[in-house]
C-alpha cells in the first residue's frame, strides 16, 4: 500500500508492529518523518518497527517517538554504502560514507541509545551540517534523556552556526504541503530566538530571506531574538558594578 508513494510525507504508526517487510516505504522519496506511538504494546521488542525502518533507509529520516512521558525527535542522517572492484586482487570492496550507519546502531529492538545517539553529534557536524542543525535544533526542543553536557554541545553549535541554522529553517516554515512541518520550522526558529542565539550578523541575513520569502511572523521572531541576544551581551560585558561606578 506504501510502495512508490511519491508524495507521501508522513507515516503514524504505533510500537505494537513486530513485522516490517523490506520495501514498504521503498521509491516514497518525499517521506521526511516517522511518528511512532510508544506505550510498551511489545515487551519483545517496542523499537523493531524503528530498527527495520532504518535498516532499510540509507535517506535522512526524522523519528518523533511519542512516550507516555514524553517526546523526543531523532534524525538520522544519511549515508552512501558503495562496492568498488579490485581488479588486480579479485575482490569486492565496500566503504560506508556519512554518519548515517553509525547513528542507526544506537537504535535496538528493546531501546534506543539516546547517550550513544548525542555522543555522535561530532561526527555529523563533520560530513552533514544540515543535519546537525536539525540534530541540534531538536534535542534542545524536546530533550528526552538529554545530558546537560550534550546539552551544552547542542547550544554552543547552534550559537556558533546561528546563521546557518536560520537560513535553513526560514524555508521550512513555508511547510509544503504539510501543516506540521510549517509548524516545525516555527518551533525551531522560536527556540532559536528565545535562547539567544540569534546574533546581529546571523539576524541581517536571516531577515532578508525572510522578507524575499514573504514570511512575516519569521522576521518578528528574528527581530526579537536579535534583541534579546544583544540584551544578554551588554549584560555580561558590563560585570559588576563598584562603588565607583556607582
Amino acid at each position: 500500500a506504501l510502495y512508490n508513494c511519491p508524495e507521501l510525507e508522513e507515516v503514524d504508526l504505533h510500537d505494537g508492529i513486530t513485522d516490517f517487510h523490506n520495501g514498504v516505504f521503498r521509491h516514497d522519496l518525499r517521506l521526511r518523518r516517522i511518528r511512532i506511538h510508544i506505550n510498551g504494546d511489545n515487551p519483545g521488542g517496542s523499537f523493531t518497527v524503528m530498527k527495520d525502518i532504518l535498516s532499510e533507509s540509507d535517506t535522512r529520516l526524522q523519528f518523533c517517538l511519542l512516550f507516555p512521558d514524553g517526546e523526543a525527535r531523532l534524525t538520522f542522517p544519511g549515508y552512501l554504502y558503495a562496492f568498488n572492484e579490485n581488479t588486480m586482487a579479485r575482490t569486492i570492496q565496500f566503504s560506508i560514507t556519512g554518519s548515517g550507519m553509525v547513528y542507526r546502531e544506537c537504535v535496538r529492538r528493546k531501546g534506543v541509545g539516546f547517550r550513544e545517539y548525542d555522543r555522535l553529534f561530532s561526527r555529523v557536524v563533520l560530513d552533514d551540517p544540515q543535519a546537525a542543525v536539525e540534530i541540534a535544533a531538536d534535542r534542545l526542543l524536546f530533550p528526552y534523556n538529554l545530558a546537560p553536557e550534550h546539552r551544552q554541545a547542542y547550544e554552543d553549535h547552534l550559537r556558533v552556526n546561528a546563521r546557518e541554522a536560520l537560513l535553513q529553517f526560514l524555508p521550512q516554515m513555508r511547510g509544503g504541503t504539510s501543516h506540521a512541518f510549517s509548524e516545525e520550522g516555527i518551533l525551531r526558529l522560536r527556540m532559536m530566538a528565545d535562547r539567544g542565539f540569534v546574533s546581529a550578523d546571523a539576524a541581517d541575513d536571516a531577515l532578508r530571506e525572510a522578507s524575499a520569502l514573504g514570511l512575516t511572523e519569521a522576521c518578528s521572531i528574528i527581530l526579537a531574538g536579535r534583541d534579546k541576544t544583544e540584551k544578554e551581551n551588554e549584560t555580561s560585558s558590563s560585570g559588576e558594578f563598584t562603588l565607583d561606578d556607582w
